[in-house]
This record gives structure tokens, sequence and C-alpha cells, in this order.
């Protein structure tokens, strides 16, 4: 990936599957990693959130032991010792095995899930950059060169999409589980994946005025 940090263009943290605000930035602006932040817990870098029959699931991906916090998030390793992939895997099968388009992605999610890497800011920027081929999200995707303050950006999404940002509203799509409890805003990105498919670029598109409603 290319390196750049030009005043028109946007950043933010890698997130695990990130939520679909995040994918929303990234098809209506350029977009940083940022590659030179230190790991902070109780976020998305490390988490994703989908919706089951029971409403709304965290999957975290598990972390080598040591202090995260204030770690270069350049150093997280993840841990295999116990077998997270097949339970984000079930996980997923189970909140949108009926899903309209699973059949079509759920071959390319796998591959992703089950890719070994150690590092996990590695992991989340190769799944970011394989979600937005699948959406054909076409943006420029660079990563930091250094840690920069707000003013240097058009736009400074880092920390302000987190699990705790019920918030951010957007707009409603047919989800799963629909009959079972109101619109969930803002899950991850197979949410939307799974449940729109191809028009999944589409309802990307029709999000104006979103960084007004992260920021």
């Amino acid at each position: 990936m290319k390196e750049r940090t030009p005043s028109d263009i946007s950043v933010v943290e890698a997130h695990y599957f990130p939520p679909v605000s995040v994918f929303g930035l990234m098809h209506q602006w350029d977009v940083l990693l940022e590659y030179h932040e230190t790991y902070q817990k109780r976020t998305f870098r490390n988490k994703c959130m989908i919706a089951n029959a029971q409403g709304v699931q965290i999957l975290t991906i598990p972390l080598k032991k040591g202090k995260h916090e204030s770690q270069a998030i350049t150093d997280v390793k993840i841990s295999y010792d116990e077998p997270w992939q097949a339970r984000h895997l079930a996980a997923i099968r189970t909140a949108y095995g009926s899903a309209a388009f699973f059949e079509e992605y759920i071959e390319e999610i796998t591959k992703m899930v089950c890719n070994h890497e150690s590092n996990l800011l590695a992991f989340t920027t190769s799944t970011i950059q394989e979600i937005c081929e699948l959406l054909d999200v076409r943006c420029f995707i660079g990563t930091t060169s250094s840690y920069l303050s707000t003013d240097h950006y058009h736009a400074d999404f880092r920390d302000r999409i987190t699990p705790r940002s019920d918030e951010i509203d957007l707009p409603d799509y047919a989800q799963v589980f629909g009959e079972n409890y109101s619109f969930v805003s803002n899950l991850s990105i197979l949410d939307l994946l799974f449940c729109m498919g191809p028009s999944s670029k589409l309802y990307l598109s029709s999000l104006p005025g979103l960084s007004r409603i992260i920021l």
C-alpha cells in the first residue's frame, strides 16, 4: 500500500471487519489507515459486531498475552491458542446463513478469517482491502507514515467509530432478523454484504453527510 498524508485525505484506524460507516467513508473519500498509533482496548481494532436472532453479538480476535494498552499497534500479535477462527465462522454462519447473499460471499469471508497472520494490523488491513474488492470500492486506501494531529487531515475519524458510538444512525436496509427487533445501525460490513450483496455499493454511495454524523 502507498503512503501519503495530504490535507485532502481522511484518516481512520484499522478495524476487524469494520462497521458499515467506515466503508461509507472509504467509498466517498481517499483514506489513510493509522499505522502509528497505540493499541486501545474496547474498540473495533480487534472486534466486530454482527446480529443474530438474539441481537448484537461481538466477535473478538484474541491477542497474545501481555500489556496491549499503549503498545504500538504494529507490535500487537494475534493469539491462536484457541480455535477462535472456527468460532467466528460458526457465529457468522448462525447469524447470516439464511441471508440472501450468504452463499455468494461466505467462501471469500472464510478465507479472510482463516488467514493465519500473526500481526493484528496486517490481518485487519488485509481484510479491509479484500472487502473493498468485493464491494468494488475503488478509493485510495493508504497508510500513515507518522502520527499527525487532526489539523493535518481533511477529516479525522480516529476513535470516532467505536462499540459505544451508537449515535451513528444509518438508513435502514432489510436485515436477516428484522422481524425480531428494530433495525440495528452500523453493524460490521459483513451484515450489509450478506444482506444486500452487490447493492451494498449503492447503499454506501447513498450516505451523504456521513462525516457530520460521525464527527
